[in-house]
């Protein structure tokens, strides 16, 4: 998956560009170019991603061209869990989590 099919998964996982422009604090419209292809993640927007998915999508998986690739290899969707993200001004959810990565 490339950084774009992971944000889009990241969204749909959050519940839609809203919620997800909310708590990454950027616009919906935003949103929607990065899930559209006009945009990139940047660079700041995936580390607030990696922060709030508790490293189950990291900077190297969003921006493998500016961080360099997963050391190892590609997340597997089903790693990607809503419940994982925390905002900062929120209570981290208490659930057990489990990474799980494709083998290159």
């Amino acid at each position: 998956m490339n950084g774009k099919e992971l944000f889009g998964l990241y969204v749909k996982r959050v519940g839609g560009r809203s919620r997800a422009a909310g708590l990454l604090g950027i616009s919906v419209g935003m949103v929607g170019h990065i899930e559209n292809g006009r945009r990139n993640v940047s660079i700041n927007v995936a580390k607030k991603i990696e922060a709030a998915s508790g490293g189950f999508l990291t900077r190297h998986d969003l921006r493998p061209d500016i961080f360099g690739a997963a050391a190892n290899g590609p997340i597997h969707e089903a790693a990607v869990d809503p419940a994982e993200h925390v905002h900062p001004a929120r209570k981290p959810h208490k659930h057990v989590h489990v990474r799980s990565r494709v083998a290159d």
